[in-house]
């Protein structure tokens, strides 16, 4: 058990087994519960939470009535706000906590413990906690969007049916799932105790993020002042959204190979070193030691983490 590579075999192992245990236990005994109700929202009201109790529980975990920390940082809020995680979950933060802990152990195990290693360790937890929740955020928003033309079109068939608005609103939140579905419902909660619908998808545009719930408050917005036909604004809408969302997609997939090249020319010089550590630990000898790797590892690592956003930049078409 002395060998290096027995030891981090085993090591590897143990982590891939409890990896599979948990995606087992995500999947069967976590997941197919949660599949029982369309959305969070439904779920809330069957088990016997009234819609204005449901209203207050969804907007305290997402950070909604915190009015101080949304003046004094509403950018910040916000952006939180438009990630759809919990606020309050003890869980969720305990494992963020423990993942921070792990990651600051290791980037110190690999500088030796140097001084200099402390500032990597704090720089990869705080980088990775900010792309973790970019990422989450960019998540929930390319989901909403996905869903969102099959939620107007719910909407305009419910609208032409003669049902009012606020009607219609609660069949899509009845009908579709997460996300979209409990944001539907937030505005149709928040529309039965007392705000206005401009108002109410105005509130769901900022908790979301998505820009092309612009038009649908605009749309709204217009009616509520002009009139005209609701349902016929609405499914051109939904037929503009969903070909721009199929462009998006055609992008995405052309763009696809040069996204993975960023990944992998980024990732594969720390898999090499990674390897050769595991598989001779003394190849590198007592380079750690001399000042100036130190000072090459700063610049190579900045230099990976520059070309890997300069290919990102390259790649991103905004329309």
């Amino acid at each position: 058990m002395d060998d290096p590579i027995i030891t981090y075999s085993l090591f590897f192992v143990f982590l891939c087994v409890s990896l599979a245990i948990f995606a087992f236990y995500r999947y069967y005994a976590v997941d197919s519960q949660y599949r029982k109700a369309k959305n969070a929202r439904l779920e809330a009201l069957e088990k016997g939470t009234d819609e204005g109790e449901a209203l207050r529980l969804f907007r305290q975990k997402r950070g909604l009535y915190n009015v101080a920390f949304s003046r004094r940082f509403p950018n910040l809020n916000k952006w939180m706000i438009q990630t759809g995680l919990d606020l309050l979950d003890m869980p969720f933060l305990m494992k963020v906590l423990g993942v921070f802990i792990a990651v600051f152990f290791l980037v110190l195990y690999f500088t030796q413990f140097q001084p200099y290693g402390y500032l990597s360790a704090f720089l990869t937890c705080a980088i990775g906690f900010i792309l973790f929740l970019k990422r989450v955020r960019d998540t929930r928003i390319a989901k909403f969007e996905e869903q969102l033309p099959d939620a107007l079109e719910i909407i305009v068939r419910s609208l032409r049916a003669g049902h009012p608005t606020q009607t219609a609103i609660s069949l899509a939140a009845r009908e579709c799932p997460d996300p979209i579905g409990t944001e539907f419902g937030l505005v149709y909660d928040e529309m039965r105790h007392g705000l206005g619908i401009t108002e109410a998808l105005q509130a769901m545009s900022d908790r979301v993020g998505l820009r092309d719930l612009v038009y649908v408050e605009a749309a709204v917005a217009i009616h509520a002042q002009s009139g005209g036909s609701l349902a016929e604004i609405v499914g051109r809408l939904a037929t503009l959204i969903r070909e721009r969302f199929r462009l998006r997609q055609k992008v995405s997939a052309l763009t696809s190979e040069g996204r993975a090249s960023g990944i992998f020319l980024t990732l594969l010089p720390v898999g090499i070193v990674i390897a050769i550590h595991l598989i001779n630990p003394t190849y590198y000898g007592e380079i750690y030691n001399e000042p100036m790797a130190h000072y090459a590892l700063f610049l190579s690592v900045g230099l990976l983490f520059t070309g890997y956003i300069y290919i990102r930049y390259l790649l991103k078409f905004d329309f």
